[in-house]
């Protein structure tokens, strides 16, 4: 049985809301570092721009997770990392025209 709860129940204490399992009442558990595979961060994937990563002082080195103990690195990476939500799209608005330029002569190229 417990085979069959833990990944349940794990799935869902990371959403990070509290809530009821066959009965369970489940709250947010965090998970530990090497459970998650915490590591070096990379280009737009990293800690810091994660929607879980909190930081409190920001003169301090390092921040907290909501879903990850221990001490983090905004440049860290983990296997639950969720980016943050851009406002203005995935792809900053300067960049958009060489885009949109590129798919017109491809559509134009197909004729």
């Amino acid at each position: 049985m417990r085979r069959f709860l833990a990944p349940r129940l794990r799935l869902l204490s990371q959403s990070g809301r509290p809530g009821r399992f066959f009965g369970i009442e489940v709250t947010h558990v965090k998970q530990s570092q090497a459970a998650v595979r915490y590591r070096r961060g990379f280009g737009k994937q990293q800690c810091g721009k994660c929607a879980m990563y909190e930081k409190s002082d920001p003169a301090a080195q390092f921040g907290s997770c909501t879903a990850v103990t221990g001490q983090i690195t905004p440049f860290g990476l983990c296997n639950i990392w969720r980016g943050l939500i851009n406002p203005f799209g995935p792809v900053p608005p300067h960049e958009k025209i060489p885009l949109l330029h590129e798919r017109i002569r491809r559509l134009h190229a197909k004729g």
